[in-house]
C-alpha cells in the first residue's frame, strides 16, 4: 500500500517529489524519504509525515530522482526501515511497493555474499539484488533481479551512471505520466494530476526505461508499446477547496456525482447463457466498503429482476473449480481498481470461464485491464482514507445494472426513474442539516463501544456504518443484522453501549421497530436513522436522524450519507486525524 513516485525532466526534482509524496500519503505515512541525483546520490529518509521532511529545508541537488511514503509491513516503524534503501555500492538505488514472501532466503544468500543490510524491511534485498547484477545497464540488472522475487512487487531504480529511471511492476500499480521534456511515475494518478493528463498503467512484468525525452518499455525482453491514456481529473479534485478535511468535501460531492451517475443510463451488461444449462445469476466481490456495496447489490439486483445474485468477500474467495455452479457473470467492485485480493479473486473467475465485470473508479486501473468489461462510477478522485462517495457512487451504479436488465416488474422501473432524479437533491437536504448530526455524533464520542443494527437492504448500511466509526475514530463499533441480536450479541448491550439503528420503510420495518423495543427493555441508548413519517421512533428512541422519503431501495443511499456524516463530526470532536486514520492506508495493494 506505499506510495511510490519518480521525476526526469528539467526541474529540481526535490520539489517536485516531495508534491508528488504529499498527494501519496493516503497510501501510507508511518515515513518517507527521497533521493536525487545531481553527481552523485542526495538522500534523506524519517520515520516522519511528508510535510514534516519537507519543512526541514535540506539541499537536495538534482534533477531526476525518487520517493516513498510507507505504510510499514516488513519491519517497524523507524528511520532506518524507511525507503529509498541505497545498495554497498552507494549507487544503487530503489523505492518499494509490495510484499517480497522468499525475502529472508534472498537476504541471506546475499549477506553470505558480504553485503551488509542497514533495515529490517524485505524491501532492501532488491537494492543488493540489483546491485548484483549490474554491469552498467541498469534496466537489464533489475531485470534480473525481479526474476528472483516471490510475491507482488512495484519497484522504480535509479543509478547516478545513468540519467533514467527504471520501473518493473508485478501485481502492484506504477502509472507513468507523459509530459514535454519530463516525465513521471507515481503508483496512482493523483499523484500526476498537477502536471499531466496523459499517462500510461504498466502492465505485470513490464519494465520501463524512463528518461526525460523518452520511455521505453520492455515485456520479456523484448519493446513493447502500450496505450496512453487521458485522465479527465483536474488538479484542483485532490485538494481541500475550503473544506477543514478531504472526507468532509468528499462527502459533500455526493450530490452532484451521483446526479452525474443517474444521468448516464446504464446499457445492457450482462451475457446470455453462453455457459449452458448450470449457469445461474451473478456473483459480486469485493472487500471493505465495496464489498458492503455487494451486499447492497445483491438486494437490487434481485428485487429489480428476479436473477439471483450472491456476494462474496473477495478475500475468502479462493475456491473456483471446486463449485458446480456458473455464475453468468462476477463482478468485481474495486474504488482504486488495485484492491489487490479483489483482482486476484476476479482474476481466477476469469480464467475459469467466468465472465467478469469491473465496477471501478479508476480508468485503466488493474482490474479494468483484468475484466472483459468495465463500468466506471466516475467519482473523481478520493483522496481520504475513509471511503465515502465511492461507496454511494457504488450503491447508484449497481442500482442501475439492476435497471439495465430485465426486470420483474417494468412499471418499478418508471417510478424508480422519477425518484432517482430527485435523489441528488434529497441527499443536500441531509447535508445541510449538519448541525443535527454534528449533535447527534457529539454524543456517540463519549462511547466506547456501539452496534450498529438494520435488516435488509439497511443490514450493509449498518456494517458500513459501523466501519466508518472503527476507521476514523477509534471506537468498537460492530455492525449486527438486528434479527441476530437476539443470538448473542445482546449480551453486550448496556446503557453505556448504544446502538444505532438504521430502518426503513419495507417489509422489515415492524421488525425493525421490534428490535428497538427489545433492546430499549434493557435499558440501551437507541439511535434511530428512519425516513420522515417515522416521528412515533421519538417517543422510542433517544435520539432520532430523520431523512428525506424516498423510494425503499433508495433509501440505504441516504442513510449511508448520515452514516458518514456522523462518523466524520464524531472524529473531529475527537480531534483525530481524520483522513489518515492509523494503521490505515486508501489501496490495499497487498494480498
Amino acid at each position: 500500500m506505499c506510495g511510490i513516485v519518480g521525476y526526469v525532466g528539467s526541474r529540481q526534482a526535490k520539489t517536485v517529489l516531495l508534491g508528488m509524496m504529499l498527494r501519496l500519503e493516503y497510501r501510507g505515512y508511518d515515513s518517507c524519504g527521497l533521493a536525487t541525483v545531481e553527481t552523485g546520490v542526495n538522500l534523506v529518509k524519517a520515520a516522519t509525515r511528508v510535510q514534516d521532511l519537507a519543512d526541514r529545508g535540506m539541499e537536495m541537488p538534482g534533477t531526476y530522482g525518487i520517493g516513498h511514503t510507507r505504510w510499514a509491513s516488513v519491519g517497524t516503524v523507524t528511520q532506518e526501515n524507511a525507503h529509498p534503501f541505497m545498495a554497498c555500492d552507494q549507487a544503487v538505488v530503489i523505492a518499494h511497493n509490495g510484499n517480497i514472501k522468499n525475502f529472508a532466503e534472498l537476504k541471506k544468500r546475499l549477506e553470505n555474499s558480504g553485503h551488509q543490510f542497514s533495515s529490517q524491511t524485505d524491501s532492501e534485498v532488491i537494492a543488493h539484488l540489483t546491485e548484483e547484477y549490474y554491469q552498467g545497464d541498469l534496466v537489464d540488472a533489475l531485470g534480473k533481479a525481479v526474476k528472483e522475487l516471490d510475491g507482488p512487487f512495484a519497484v522504480i531504480a535509479l543509478h547516478p551512471d545513468n540519467r533514467r529511471l527504471v520501473a518493473a511492476v508485478n501485481g502492484c500499480p506504477i502509472v507513468i505520466g507523459l509530459g514535454e521534456g519530463e516525465n513521471w511515475l507515481a503508483s496512482d494518478v493523483p499523484a500526476l494530476l498537477e502536471y499531466t493528463g496523459r499517462v500510461i498503467h504498466l502492465e505485470d512484468g513490464d519494465i520501463a526505461a524512463v528518461e526525460a525525452d523518452s520511455v521505453k518499455i520492455y515485456a520479456k525482453g523484448r519493446l513493447v508499446s502500450r496505450a496512453n491514456q487521458t485522465i479527465g481529473w483536474a488538479p484542483e479534485a485532490v485538494a481541500r477547496a475550503g473544506y477543514q478535511h478531504l472526507m468532509l468535501k468528499e462527502i459533500h460531492e455526493q450530490p452532484r456525482i451521483i446526479r452525474n451517475i443517474i444521468q448516464r443510463k446504464q446499457s445492457a451488461w450482462l451475457p446470455g447463457d453462453s455457459f449452458g444449462e448450470t449457469t445461474c445469476g451473478v456473483l459480486l466481490i469485493g472487500c471493505g466498503s465495496s464489498y458492503h456495496a455487494c451486499l447492497a447489490g445483491k438486494i437490487l439486483i434481485e428485487r429489480l429482476s428476479g436473477i439471483q445474485a450472491n456476494a462474496e468477500l473477495a478475500t475468502e474467495l479462493f475456491d473456483v473449480t471446486g463449485s458446480t455452479r456458473r455464475y453468468r457473470a462476477v463482478i468485481g467492485l474495486s474504488q482504486s481498481g488495485e484492491t489487490a485480493d479483489t483482482c486476484a479473486a476476479l482474476d481466477r473467475q476469469r480464467q475459469a470461464g467466468f465472465y467478469t465485470v469491473a465496477v471501478s473508479n479508476v480508468p485503466g486501473s488493474r482490474i479494468t485491464r483484468l475484466a472483459e468489461q468495465t463500468i466506471l462510477t466516475d467519482a473523481g478522485p478520493e483522496m481520504s482514507v475513509a471511503a465515502t462517495k465511492s461507496f454511494t457512487a457504488q450503491l447508484v451504479t449497481l442500482l442501475n445494472m439492476g435497471l439495465a436488465l430485465p426486470l420483474k416488474e417494468p412499471k418499478r422501473a418508471l417510478d424508480l426513474t422519477g425518484e432517482l432524479r430527485a435523489l441528488p437533491a434529497r441527499l443536500q437536504r441531509i447535508l445541510d442539516r449538519e448541525d443535527a448530526h454534528a449533535s447527534a455524533a457529539r454524543w456517540l464520542a463519549s462511547f466506547k463501544n456501539i452496534i450498529c443494527i438494520g435488516r435488509g437492504i439497511f443490514l450493509p448500511i449498518a456494517l458500513e456504518c459501523a466501519l466508518k466509526l472503527k476507521e476514523i475514530t477509534y471506537i468498537h463499533a460492530e455492525g449486527c443484522a438486528a434479527g441476530e441480536l437476539k443470538h448473542g450479541t445482546l449480551a453486550l448491550l448496556s446503557p453505556v453501549t448504544p446502538v444505532i439503528a438504521f430502518m426503513g420503510t419495507d417489509e422489515t420495518r415492524a421488525q425493525m421497530l421490534t428490535a428497538i423495543r427489545e433492546v430499549k427493555a434493557r435499558g440501551v441508548p437507541v439511535l434511530a436513522i428512519a425516513p420522515e413519517g417515522e416521528e412515533d421512533l421519538e417517543d422510542l428512541a433517544d435520539r432520532v436522524i430523520l431523512l428525506p422519503r424516498t423510494d425503499p431501495l433508495l433509501q440505504p443511499v441516504l442513510a449511508a450519507a448520515a452514516a458518514q456524516m456522523l462518523a466524520y463530526h464524531a472524529a473531529l470532536s475527537l480531534n483525530l486525524p481524520i483522513d489518515n486514520p492509523r494503521n490505515l492506508a486508501k489501496s490495499v495493494t497487498v494480498e
